[in-house]
């Protein structure tokens, strides 16, 4: 686990808490990269799909619920 720290934690020249504090936060981020891969392979995402790729105006919504959407974003409570 050493190996994948930066090079001044290596060195061991940190104060213990800086030291550990840096252990930790590579922890955390190994186990948030790990978890994000997991997730990933289990929803099966299909590879065409892409947020770039998305069309707003594919979408649309009768004149009610844009009305009820335009107030609420002009209240702000759509937001919050």
């Amino acid at each position: 686990m050493l190996d994948t720290l930066p090079e001044p934690a290596r060195s061991y020249r940190l104060p213990h808490h800086d030291f550990f504090e840096m252990l930790f936060a590579a922890e955390v981020a190994r186990r948030d990269r790990r978890s994000e891969q997991r997730r990933a392979k289990a929803a099966h995402p299909d590879p065409q799909i892409q947020l770039q790729a998305w069309d707003d105006t594919a979408v649309t919504f009768g004149p009610r619920m844009d009305s009820i959407a335009g107030r609420q974003i002009n209240r702000g409570s759509l937001l919050a």
